[in-house]
């Protein structure tokens, strides 16, 4: 249309310029003929008029032919839109009837595009079958129809993705017990959320040789279990594939051996199969193998995706929930070991106060070898040539030299035996010792013990010798006590290492070899720290000995050490530096003794005393009574500080003992050495009396006086409390058993349903004696019929389960009486709450039951002859009797669920206050007219009888018809 209008607004224009052009043409030939053709004037006006006539029909003629053009496009188009074929037309009309055709086709088509996208968009259920790809409309309205159901498709899978994923978080978060049930519900749950038909669930365990494996957890097909068992290591099949590549394996290929899914008709093999590993922080906890006989799509694919992450989790914290628990189980089992075993603790505690004393006894005897050997040793280091080049202070002061005169002389003009010291530089000797005479620069013989030990150097090549001599020139007791001394050192743990002034050893004796392993080839020229300690070493205590080796200070330390073996071992460690006149370090001489045995005692003393202490109350008292500690548990028991009291009297506390017999002598047998284990009270900070049961213990001095007393107890006061309680309710018991002796029937049963005790209220009424019934069993208070009924072995069974059985029981008298008891069967549990015995209380409604029996018969007597009606609340019928249906002709489906309204003709004059009454309680008689089933009337005389139930409100109402 626009092409159309454009092409007239071009031809408007066209014939104005050609109009006045030929105007202007027609006026300059009209001056220019007058002037040369005069004759032409008067024919001049026709031959403008024909000319331009001729331009205007070549300007129409033009014009009309875009204008036919424009016709046939738009028909054309027109054609295309509304599916009709231009061509055929043309030759059936014109093209402007066809034009018309068209656009009206067009506007049909937009009408019925528009009123199928209304349809389309309130998801109405449209017909499609006549709409063409040909058709512009119609292919516009197929693809929009087309888009808009994958749309919904694709939001129907996002949806059912978030609520499975929400069901399956509500299934995780189900409290469960065992491991294995959370694997198979979580199984169970995603074959029926995915339509799966088969499935497996592997949980990642490992072997003794610490080698992760899968085992098999959960199978589920077909809604039941299979109880199945394997193990599948990494790289075994696709389950192991999975489990090492830690990746989703999607398979739809499968192999035709591979697995079958079975069934009541057959099995076959599945046409989908996923494996997917569960992934939680880049750990693998299982792999759930799936299969079905459909291809699962890919939004199904990526939801195992997201829900193997969830289950991962879930069982990560399963795991640890149970090891938890377990943890707590054990930890509540050392405890009560603990409580259990108070007499071990008191013996442990003896055991590490003798320990004590014997690692006091073991000290001394350490201390007086160091310092004997720091008195008695003298050192001497020679060199190849003879030269002195040490010599320790002893050396010196018993030679009477000093170090300037003694290392100009020669080592022969002073020791004489230069020989042997030519033979260890040679190698020909190793290390040797002897007795030597050696004359002072005085001239006074001494006797010298040596000892010569190679120094070497890192090549192996001895660079001097260590002379270790110690005067032997007292008394023969003092060369007993030296030879004491040297089998000491020979055959004890006792070890010495020498080292230069940088730690490299120069030096160790046999002793040390015996501790270590390690020979002095092996250990020469090697820093002791760099081959004896380990990774377990404690590192303080080796930057202790540094900063104090550096400082040249004296070392006293216990260290943890490695033997040659690997194996771990403690030592005592006395390390003293060796200096010169100048007060320069040029050795270290260290004495170590093994204190494994001893340590390993005191640390298992110390940790069984932090158990004490932490699970009992601590008190320690001078023997002056001063309170000199206490522990952490005793201040918040007492509610004191320990600033309070420490450092005050025992006597604040107020100790009371239990026992009156030793609540005078008890401190002085403790101060004789006695040990006293027994009950007894303290008052806390408040004035409280705290009850404590535990034990006093006497500590001894070296001498054996006792020294202190540490006291261990345990806070028993709400056990005591509970006791008096106990023996309250006790008493109270035995008062509530004998009054209901003296009322109630009781009997006694065992387990097996044997008789074992009767009150003589039970006796007297059945006519039995004791000895009669006792040891029986519960068959003889029956009669046969009665026995043989299902409901009294059912009834036993569930006593002997613990379960508590009331209502009416019928037993037979010693005379054939049948005899009406009302009361309970009640299961009487143990401490672990296992029945261990039946009691029966009852009360005996032998004459009440025969009463309500004759009661029973006069009402259903009284029923049979007389018309009755029994009402609910609101009026509705409850029952009726024979006679009353009889009355009326009603059957007992005509009158169910039925008021009884229903059933009346007509309302009589003051029927609603009457209802009124009744419900208040009252009697009341009226006449009415029912309605009978055959329509017609029938007036009786009524009357209402409220019933009241044991809450005094009114139960239902009998109506009596007269």
């Amino acid at each position: 249309m626009k092409t159309f209008l454009s092409i007239l607004g071009k031809a408007k224009g066209w014939v104005f310029t050609l109009l006045v052009l030929n105007g202007i043409i027609f006026l300059s030939t009209l001056k220019i003929v007058e002037g040369y053709i005069p004759f032409l004037k008067d024919n001049l006006v026709h031959i403008a008029l024909v000319m331009n006539l001729a331009i205007v029909g070549r300007i129409i003629w033009r014009i009309s032919r875009q204008v036919a053009q424009v016709f046939s496009s738009s028909n054309q188009l027109l054609a295309e839109v509304s599916h009709c074929s231009a061509h055929k037309q043309k030759k059936k009309q014109d093209i402007y009837t066809s034009i018309t055709d068209n656009l009206n086709n067009t506007i049909f088509k937009i009408k019925e595009a528009s009123q199928l996208i209304d349809e389309i968009s309130k998801g109405e259920q449209i017909h499609l079958d006549k709409l063409s790809h040909e058709d512009r409309f119609g292919k516009a309205i197929l693809n929009l129809e087309s888009e808009l159901h994958t749309f919904k498709q694709r939001e129907a899978e996002r949806q059912w993705g978030i609520e499975s994923v929400a069901k399956f978080s509500e299934i995780l978060h189900q409290e469960v017990d065992k491991i294995e049930e959370m694997c198979f519900s979580c199984l169970k749950s995603l074959i029926k959320m995915l339509g799966c038909n088969q499935g497996m669930f592997y949980l990642v365990k490992t072997d003794r040789s610490y080698r992760e494996f899968l085992e098999l957890a959960a199978a589920y097909a077909f809604d039941r279990k299979k109880y199945l068992s394997g193990k599948v290591y990494p790289g075994e099949g696709l389950v192991g594939q999975c489990l090492q590549e830690k990746d989703l394996i999607y398979l739809t290929d499968i192999p035709p051996e591979y697995i079958k899914i079975t069934s009541g008709l057959g099995d076959a093999p599945p046409t989908n199969i996923i494996i997917a590993p569960l992934l939680f922080n880049d750990a693998i906890f299982g792999v759930i193998e799936l299969a079905s006989f459909k291809v699962l799509p890919q939004h199904k694919v990526d939801f195992i995706r997201k829900v193997t992450e969830s289950i991962a989790s879930s069982i990560h914290n399963l795991e640890a929930n149970l090891k938890t628990k377990k943890l707590l189980e054990e930890s509540q089992l050392l405890t009560a070991e603990l409580r259990e075993n108070e007499e071990e603790m008191r013996q442990n505690f003896e055991e590490l106060s003798a320990t004590q004393e014997e690692m006091s006894r073991k000290q001394l005897e350490l201390d007086s070898i160091v310092s004997a050997i720091d008195t008695t040793l003298c050192m001497v280091e020679v060199d190849p040539r003879g030269r002195i080049l040490k010599a320790n202070k002893n050396t010196l002061s018993l030679l009477a030299y000093t170090s300037e005169q003694l290392y100009k002389v020669h080592y022969k003009e002073v020791f004489k035996n230069y020989s042997h010291i030519q033979k260890i530089i040679n190698q020909t000797q190793q290390a040797y010792s002897d007795d030597l005479l050696v004359k002072t620069r005085q001239g006074k013989d001494v006797w010298l013990h040596t000892t010569y030990n190679p120094v070497k150097d890192q090549n192996g090549d001895v660079h001097s010798v260590l002379m270790l001599a110690q005067d032997i020139t007292r008394k023969k007791t003092e060369e007993i006590e030296f030879e004491r001394l040297s089998l000491v050192a020979d055959n004890t743990d006792t070890a010495v290492v020498i080292t230069d002034h940088l730690g490299y050893v120069e030096y160790v004796n046999r002793g040390f070899t015996r501790i270590s392993g390690f020979t002095l080839k092996e250990m020469l020229g090697k820093k002791p720290g760099n081959i004896l300690q380990g990774p377990e070493t404690c590192a303080e205590t080796q930057k202790r000995i540094s900063w104090k080796l550096k400082q040249g200070e004296s070392i006293y330390e216990e260290i943890l050490n490695y033997n040659k073996q690997g194996e771990k071992y403690w030592i005592s460690l006395s390390i003293n530096p060796v200096k010169d006149d100048h007060g320069t370090v040029v050795k270290y001489i260290a004495v170590q003794a093994e204190i494994t045995e001893t340590k390993t005692n005191a640390l298992n003393y110390k940790s069984k005393l932090e158990a004490i202490s932490r699970s009992s109350l601590i008190i320690e008292v001078k023997k002056d009574k001063t309170i000199t500690e206490v522990n952490d548990n005793f201040l918040e028991v007492f509610g004191y500080s320990l600033r309070e009291i420490q450092g005050q009297a025992i006597d604040l506390l107020q100790t009371t003992i239990a026992d009156e017999e030793q609540q005078t002598t008890w401190w002085e047998k403790i101060m004789e050495g006695q040990f006293i284990r027994c009950d007894f009270n303290m008052k806390n900070k408040y004035d409280h009396e705290i009850c404590l049961r535990g034990v006093f213990n006497p500590i001894f001095d070296l001498q054996g006086g006792v020294e202190s007393v540490v006291i261990y107890a345990n806070n028993i006061t709400v056990e005591k409390h509970l006791e008096i309680k106990n023996r309250q309710n006790k008493v109270e018991l035995n008062y509530y058993l004998e009054a209901i002796n003296k009322t109630i029937a009781s009997v006694e049963f065992d387990m097996k349903g044997r008789i074992k005790e009767v009150n003589p209220i039970y006796l007297s009424v059945m006519g039995y004696t004791r000895e009669e019934l006792v040891g029986h069993s519960y068959e003889i208070l029956l009669d046969v019929e009665e026995n043989e009924k299902p409901q009294i072995k059912m009834m036993w069974e569930n006593l002997k389960n613990g379960q508590f059985f009331s209502g009416e029981f019928k037993h037979k008298s010693k005379s054939g009486k049948d005899l009406w008891l009302n009361g309970t069967f009640n299961p009487i549990l143990d401490i672990a709450g296992v029945p261990r015995k039946i009691m029966l209380l009852a009360q005996f409604t032998t004459a009440e039951k025969e009463k309500q029996h004759d009661l029973s018969n006069t009402l259903a007597a009284y029923k049979s002859v007389v018309p009755t009606l029994e009402l609910k609340e609101g009026f509705i019928i409850k029952s009726f009797n024979q006679g009353f249906l009889e009355l009326l002709g009603y059957t007992r489906m005509d009158l169910r669920n039925k008021s009884l309204e229903d059933i009346l003709a007509e309302r009589a004059a003051g029927f609603e206050s009457l209802l009124k009454k009744v419900s208040e309680g009252k009697n009341e008689t009226m006449s009415l007219k029912f309605l009978t089933k055959k329509g017609k009337t029938l007036q009786k005389q009524v009357r209402f009888f409220p019933i009241l139930n044991l809450e005094h409100t009114i139960g239902k109402t009998v109506l009596i018809v007269q």
